[in-house]
Formats: C-alpha cells, sequence, structure tokens
C-alpha cells in the first residue's frame, strides 16, 4: 500500500523544516511540487525565481505550468511513499489560485493532509530573514498573513472532505521543529 501525504501551509510556515526533522525521508520520497512550478515555469516565462513566476505570470499561463506540474507529480508518485510538500492556495494577480485540484486529488488519492501553521509574527521574520537569500516571498502585514492562513486551512479542509482523507494543523513553533516533526510523525503512523 501506498500513502500519499500532503504537507500544506503558507511559505515562511517551516513545512520543509518539519519534514525533514522527522523520520520519513529514510522511507518516502520527499517531493517539493513548488520545484516543479520552478522546472516547468522557467521554460514557460523565462523567470528563474519561483516566486516570480507566480506572481508575474498571467493567471491562465500559471494555470498551464500548474498543469504540468501535477502531470510530473502524477509520475512521481506512481507507487511510491511519498510526501509533497506544497500549497492549498497560491497568490496570482487575479487573486489566489487552488493550489491542488479534484482531479490531481482524485488521481493520487490522498491519505493525510497535513497543515503547518506557524505564528503570524514568526512567519513575518521568518520571511523577512530569506528575503534575497533563500526566496523572494511576499511580505505581508500581520492581518493578511492571519487572514491567508485562516484561508489555507479552509482549503486544505475541502481537499481533504473531497479525498475523504484526515485533516491535521500542525503548530511550528520558533525553534521547536522537532516538536512538530513529532506531532506529524505520530499523523503519519497512525495511519
Amino acid at each position: 500500500m501506498t500513502r500519499r501525504i500532503f504537507v500544506l501551509g503558507l511559505s515562511g510556515t517551516g513545512k520543509s523544516t518539519v519534514i525533514k526533522n522527522s523520520d520519513f525521508l529514510k522511507t518516502f520520497d520527499y517531493i517539493v511540487l513548488g520545484d516543479f512550478i520552478k522546472s516547468i515555469g522557467e521554460e514557460a516565462t523565462g523567470q528563474t525565481d519561483r516566486d516570480a513566476i507566480r506572481r508575474d505570470s498571467q493567471t491562465e499561463t500559471f494555470r498551464q505550468i500548474q498543469r504540468k506540474a501535477f502531470k510530473k507529480l502524477k509520475e512521481a508518485t506512481d507507487k511510491k511513499d511519498v510526501i509533497i510538500d506544497t500549497h492549498a492556495l497560491v497568490s496570482t494577480k487575479s487573486g489566489m489560485l487552488p493550489g491542488l485540484n479534484f482531479a490531481l486529488l482524485k488521481a493520487l488519492k490522498p491519505d493525510l493532509f497535513v497543515v503547518i501553521e506557524s505564528e503570524p509574527q514568526e512567519l513575518l521574520n521568518r520571511r523577512k530573514k530569506d528575503q534575497g537569500t533563500v526566496r523572494n516571498r511576499d511580505i505581508n502585514d500581520l492581518q493578511e498573513v492571519k487572514f491567508i492562513q485562516t484561508l489555507e486551512r479552509d482549503a486544505a479542509l475541502v481537499y481533504s472532505v473531497y479525498s475523504a482523507a484526515p485533516f491535521r494543523v500542525i503548530n511550528n513553533r520558533e525553534g521547536k521543529p522537532k516538536e512538530a516533526a513529532a506531532e506529524f510523525e505520530t499523523a503519519v503512523k497512525n495511519l
């Protein structure tokens, strides 16, 4: 039986940090959907920055990039246990776009959705620290981060309901990724 775990959350919540602090990288493949978006987006737009691809592309162009990335994701997850690091929502020029679609969820049959969150101020601090070095993330104000984080959780819940897969929210507190990773491990081990 293959297991497909979707780990969702805003940029800067520490999704990859939590995953990398768990024991699952020994037994699960780890895929960052944004890496597929970046490689396909570079070819389609000439941009080399994944955030710029999302931010600067026309919405329809970004949807086409997403569809190609979803196809690549389906191929990469065939008959493997996999953790997929991505976003439930993507901010574009036109507004928020679903980060996943129902056709992809139907094909992949997710086993678990985990939303990684952090306190909004911690998230903003991480984004500012990473700015220009790790990524060129959006810098929002505190109220906007709270609102978008709520939307992210709500979208993930919709994916969970559609897929009939469990849904869990984990708070990744500053300096405590091992605690969040332990909670993540508990959720996966109890599938």
